[in-house]
């Protein structure tokens, strides 16, 4: 994607550094996204998830999936990259299903598609590939962003 707007969409999530789990946006638009992420070694749960194997924890990948799949895209969606909105997503639903062990520095690749958006919730089926393209995840979730006052 050649236009700004995915590092808009980046730049205003409401995520600090060490919990940002996007990478880049390859592709937006109102039914699909697609964006990727490389979990790395000095991630906080690396040393402490699995002492004999690195392997990212399936809550970690659905935070990510999340992120990518549909935060981003309700970002994108609702146009909040161009305004200065304060927000929080509020996951509503969750169904995940896990197929393979995702490896740390494997660049990953999150595809979702919206299934609605209705009332400011979005629900979307979400997949995770790893490099070798193999189907690592799928997610199907609902999400709304609360807007938060800068007044409290």
């Amino acid at each position: 994607m050649k236009s700004s707007i995915p590092i808009k969409i980046i730049n205003s999530l409401p995520y600090l550094e060490s919990f940002l789990f996007v990478d880049d946006l390859t592709e937006v638009n109102n039914s699909t996204i697609c964006g990727h992420y490389t979990f790395k070694k000095n991630e906080f749960f690396v040393d402490a998830h699995f002492k004999h194997i690195q392997v990212t924890p399936g809550v970690i990948l659905v935070e990510m999936m999340g992120q990518i799949g549909l935060v981003c895209h309700l970002v994108y969606l609702e146009k909040l990259y161009e305004k200065e909105t304060i927000y929080h997503p509020l996951l509503t639903y969750v169904e995940a299903n896990f197929f393979q062990e995702v490896k740390i520095e494997d660049k990953l690749t999150v595809k979702g598609e919206k299934i609605y958006l209705r009332k400011g919730i979005l629900k979307s089926k979400v997949e995770l590939y790893n490099s070798k393209k193999e189907l690592c995840s799928t997610l199907t979730a609902q999400l709304l962003l609360k807007k938060d006052s800068i007044n409290g």
